[in-house]
């Protein structure tokens, strides 16, 4: 894994390697610098990268074609693309974008595939091209004034980039809050995410952008669902072969839901007899708590099941550790911003720490999974009635009701005309909720005076558009809000030597998925029938039967409960700080630590949007603010860009 950054100017604007020093600094944990500098046509460019991949470097310099690639790049398919090529196998991936740049020009993007920020450097033809991959698994991120641009693997990294400054942006600040991602804001003023599927030309005329993948497809009827889980399989493994490829001991973030299950499963099919590790997030041994309805606890039985189907899968299981709540400044020196998920994620970094000790460098989960892979299919009954398929559409909703003894009532009212008439519903959900979505708001702690101005609406419509009823038909828009949290994986590296990969966000995979109708993904009772067809050959019934859901972290009340003294701590420091009082409800916060639940409260859905989601989130917003501010006081003073100058040791 590498980083890139650079500058490029027009109109007369010129740039040396000076330029990228402040970037360069902010990046410096990530490896050894390659810097190109000179002139393409009209534009003045200073270009680099560092890296310390084992597996290929970032640069890649066609001497030949007057062409210089810059990639951080884990592409898929390689030995296809390769031989499409006509090159060598062993190519790297730099390498592999330049010669697919040298045959296909910008059409490139339709035919790579795989995790890819990239920077094309066009001599001859005198054009830059910056690139970023499908889903946006690769950050990227932009600044553009009237005669230059700026780019860099963080945001962060931006703030030692030519007319960009360190200045906070408060307003991403109250996105994070409402969980509105989607909407390319940054916590650097005036610096932006480029969007995934995006490709940016520059040349003597400025910048133009082009969405080369927007992840919309018509659906395809194959006739069957076996059919359709046949098809959804090949892919699937072709995904995960493509994710192992390179890897000395390769690890599985193991859930035991259907998506990480499947990952698991093919992963130790293709490696056996070699050993594939995983990690499963469990409560401690003799932990109890009030259940809940429809969820599992511990989800160590399932992980069981698979270690017995597969002798080579050895499975760990984490209990996240008690430390200190709020330890996340590592993250934050290395480009990452404020946890999407704390509590989640402070335990989900316990399995990092074990995978790392282990010696796993290709950590695989299932994230995306239940976009595409094993998505359910919510419309299921509106696209048969649609196409004219009405008696399938009866015979599913008594298949429906039956199977999930739900009343038939129910399921038409709730299942069909709900989705068969979106709007409609969504305009009632608004007139009952007073045309705002409670439960961000509850999970935001946002200040009253910050939310009277600004526009709410629009906001949570960032969220929830494509929105729960149409999300697996607009994969390109979900992409939008989940590649905003792409410098977790970058930052793993530095700090655990490890790669996170994810095969079920593979684009061959998604486009297969995308074009599958509904009526196939939920049929005859059964909910995400297609990921199930696709496996039940390979995974063991206690998982792809299963209709109950895994909780992450049930014991998170307790873990706060233990460090509430630390939340007391965080308040009093919330509270002389200007930005955090501007932001975030400190009154609210204060009321909410002061009466602190009981645990028989833990699955109240409003103490969760409260205190799983609200306190410890806008801790951690108020936190990186802070620091973000004595960051720039830091670098201003003549200090250090990044104090972590040896991040795996200083961390693990």
């Amino acid at each position: 894994m590498a980083v890139l950054y650079g500058v490029i100017g027009w109109n007369g604007r010129t740039f040396d390697s000076r330029a990228v020093q402040g970037m360069s600094d902010c990046l410096e944990p990530f490896g050894d610098e390659d810097i190109w500098v000179g002139a393409v046509g009209g534009l003045s460019a200073s270009i680099a990268c560092r890296g310390r991949d084992r597996r290929s470097p970032a640069l890649s310099r066609q001497g030949e074609q007057g062409v210089l690639v810059l990639a951080d790049a884990r592409l898929s398919r390689r030995a296809e693309l390769a031989r499409k090529l006509s090159i060598p196998t062993s190519s790297t991936d730099p390498e592999l974008v330049a010669s697919a740049y040298a045959t296909w020009g910008s059409d490139l993007t339709d035919h790579i595939s795989g995790e890819f920020s990239a920077v094309i450097i066009d001599v001859r033809q005198g054009r830059v091209l910056i690139l970023r991959d499908h889903a946006g698994r690769r950050p990227l991120a932009l600044y553009e004034g009237a005669d230059m641009l700026a780019f860099a693997s963080t945001a962060l990294a931006l703030t030692g980039a030519p007319d960009v400054g360190h200045e906070l942006d408060e307003q991403r600040a109250v996105e994070v809050l409402l969980n509105a991602y989607a909407t390319g804001r940054t916590f650097v003023r005036g610096v932006r995410t480029v969007p995934p599927g995006t490709t940016i030309r520059v040349d003597g005329g400025g910048t133009s952008k082009r969405r080369w993948w927007e992840g919309r497809f018509e659906i395809h009827d194959e006739g069957s669902i076996g059919a359709h889980a046949s098809l959804m399989r090949d892919q699937f493994d072709r995904a995960v072969i493509s994710a192992l490829d390179g890897a000395q001991l390769p690890g599985v973030l193991l859930s035991g839901g259907l998506d990480s299950s499947s990952v698991a499963a093919v992963a130790a099919q293709m490696r056996s007899p070699k050993e594939v590790r995983s990690y499963t997030l469990v409560p401690p041994r003799n932990w109890t708590g009030p259940p809940l309805l429809g969820w599992k606890q511990s989800e160590r039985t399932e992980v069981e099941a698979m270690a017995a189907r597969f002798p080579n899968l050895r499975p760990s299981y984490v209990t996240s550790r008690r430390q200190a709540l709020f330890a996340d400044e590592a993250w934050w020196e290395l480009g990452c911003p404020p946890f999407r998920n704390p509590m989640t994620s402070k335990a989900l970094v316990d399995c990092f720490r074990d995978a790392s000790a282990d010696g796993v460098d290709v950590l695989m989960w299932g994230a995306a999974g239940n976009m595409a892979f094993s998505a359910g299919g919510d419309k299921w009954l509106a696209e048969l009635a649609r196409h004219g398929r009405l008696v399938a559409l009866a015979r599913e909703a008594r298949a429906w009701s039956t199977v999930n003894k739900m009343p038939l009532p129910y399921v038409l009212r709730h299942h069909f005309l709900r989705r068969l008439f979106p709007r409609l519903a969504e305009w009632r959900a608004r007139r009952l909720g007073g045309g705002i979505r409670v439960d961000l708001l509850l999970a935001g702690a946002v200040s009253p005076e910050r939310l009277a101005d600004i526009d709410v609406e629009a906001i949570i419509d960032s969220v929830y558009r494509p929105g729960r009823h149409d999300w697996t038909r607009d994969l390109g828009g979900v992409f939008l809000g989940e590649s905003g949290n792409a410098e977790l994986g970058l930052a793993l590296r530095p700090l655990f030597r490890l790669e996170l990969l994810d095969p079920t966000v593979d684009r061959h995979l998604l486009e297969v998925a995308a074009t599958q109708p509904d009526w196939w993904r939920n049929h005859n009772g059964e909910w995400r029938a297609i990921g199930r067809a696709a496996m039940r050959d390979t995974l063991p019934p206690e998982i792809v039967e299963r209709v109950s859901l895994g909780e992450q972290l049930p014991e998170y009340l307790d873990i706060l409960t233990e460090g509430r003294a630390q939340l007391e701590s965080e308040l009093e420091e919330m509270r002389d700080h200007p930005a955090s009082v501007d932001t975030l409800d400190v009154a609210r916060l204060d009321r909410l630590v002061a009466a602190w639940p009981d645990r028989d409260q833990r699955n109240s859905k409003r103490i969760m949007y409260e205190y799983r989601e609200a306190v410890p989130k806008a801790i951690g917003v108020s936190r990186y603010m802070r620091w973000f501010e004595q960051r720039g006081r830091r670098i201003g003073a003549g200090g250090p860009a990044v104090i972590l100058h040896d991040p795996f040791a200083d961390f693990v």
